[in-house]
C-alpha cells in the first residue's frame, strides 16, 4: 500500500483539470473500443461509481471547489460532456483515516476518472511552465510527487487516477464485463448516477463501524432534471439477488431513504414533503423509490453525514 499521505480531493481536482488541457498535445493517445461505456474500463473491485453530465459536473464543481480552483477548472468544465469516476476504498484492516479536515481521501483509497469531451492542446508556454511538475512514463503523464496520473484515450477521453492507469487503459481498449449489472444500466445513463455495489461492506469499510446498512447486491441513486420548476428528481434502486430478498428487506430500504432525507434536509417540513413525494414500487428483485427532490448540495450533505471521514461538503 502507498505509504505517503494522500492529498485532498480538492487539491487533486485543482491539479488535474487545468494541467490536463495543457499537456494534451504531448501525450500519446490510446486506442479504445468503439461505443464503449467508460464504466466498463473502471476497476471491477471499485467501492463506488458515479457519473455526472455537463450540468451536474458544473454544479458539483461550484459546490466543492474554491473560487481559485473553480476558475482554473473552467476550461475543463466547458469542454467536458460527462465524467465517470470510481473510488477504491482500502481493504478491511489496511485503511487509515484522513486528518478529519474534510476533502481528504482516506489513506490507501484511490480514485479513477474518465472524462468525455474535447480536449485540444494547451498553450505551449503553459505546458512548459508545468513541465517541472510532470514526467512522461510511456503513455501516461505522472506528477513528480506521484499523486496523480493522466492519459488520453481515443478521440475524446481524458483518463486520470491516483495509481497505475495501465489496467484501466487496457480495459478501455479491450473491455471486460461491465462492473454494473445489466438490469440497472439504462438507469445508469441518467444525467447523474451513483452506484454502490455491496453497500453494507462499503459503508462499514468507510466508517470502520456497522451503521444502518442495506443488505443489497447494490444500490443506485439517479438524478434527472425536472421538466418544470428546475431542480432534480431522485430515484433509489435497491438491487437484490431475488424477489424474496427485495420483499423481506423493503423496510430497511425505507429506513435508509428516511436516513438519507433527514441527513440532507433535517426533520422539518421540507423533509416531510420529500418523503411524502416518494413513490415506492417493486420490480422483481429490485425495489425503487422515486419522485423525491434531490440536489447536489443534498447529496454532499448526506454523504458527509453518512461517511464523515470522507466528508464531501467542505472542499474549499
Amino acid at each position: 500500500m502507498v505509504s505517503y499521505r494522500r492529498p485532498s480531493v480538492r487539491l487533486l481536482i485543482a491539479l488535474a483539470l487545468p494541467s490536463a488541457l495543457a499537456l494534451a498535445s504531448c501525450a500519446t493517445r490510446i486506442s479504445v473500443a468503439p461505443s464503449i461505456d467508460p464504466a466498463a474500463g473502471l476497476p471491477r473491485e471499485s467501492s463506488v461509481y458515479f457519473r455526472l453530465d455537463r450540468a451536474l459536473l458544473r454544479e458539483t464543481a461550484e459546490a466543492v471547489l474554491s473560487p481559485e480552483s473553480l476558475k482554473a477548472a473552467r476550461p475543463f468544465l466547458l469542454r467536458t460532456e460527462r465524467l465517470t469516476v470510481s473510488v477504491l476504498l482500502p481493504q478491511e484492516g489496511t485503511e487509515q483515516a484522513g486528518d478529519g479536515s474534510g476533502g481528504e481521501l482516506p489513506r490507501g483509497a484511490d480514485f479513477f476518472g474518465i472524462a468525455e469531451g474535447s480536449y485540444p492542446a494547451g498553450a505551449a508556454s503553459f505546458r512548459l511552465r508545468l513541465s517541472r511538475d510532470w514526467r512522461k512514463e510511456g503513455t501516461t503523464l505522472v506528477r513528480r510527487d506521484g499523486t496523480l496520473r493522466i492519459a488520453f484515450a481515443g478521440k475524446n477521453l481524458l483518463v486520470a487516477g491516483t495509481t497505475d492507469l495501465g489496467p484501466l487503459l487496457e480495459g478501455l481498449g479491450s473491455p471486460g464485463p461491465n462492473p454494473l449489472p445489466e438490469e440497472i444500466r439504462r438507469d445508469w445513463e441518467a444525467p447523474g448516477a451513483l452506484w454502490v455495489p455491496r453497500p453494507g461492506d462499503v459503508w462499514e469499510r468507510a466508517r470502520g463501524e456497522g451503521p444502518l446498512s442495506v443488505p443489497a447486491r447494490g444500490l443506485l441513486l439517479t438524478l434527472i432534471p425536472n421538466e418544470t420548476g428546475g431542480g432534480y428528481s431522485g430515484s433509489w434502486i435497491f438491487v437484490f439477488d431475488s424477489e424474496r430478498e427485495a420483499r423481506v428487506y423493503s423496510p430497511i430500504c425505507r429506513l435508509f431513504h428516511l436516513a438519507f432525507i433527514r441527513a440532507a434536509l433535517g426533520s422539518g417540513t421540507e423533509a416531510a414533503s420529500a418523503l411524502d413525494r416518494t413513490v415506492w414500487s417493486a420490480e422483481g428483485s429490485r425495489l425503487r423509490a422515486s419522485g423525491f427532490p434531490v440536489s447536489v448540495p443534498m447529496v454532499l450533505k448526506a454523504a458527509s453525514a453518512f461517511v464523515p471521514q470522507a466528508a464531501q461538503s467542505s472542499y474549499h
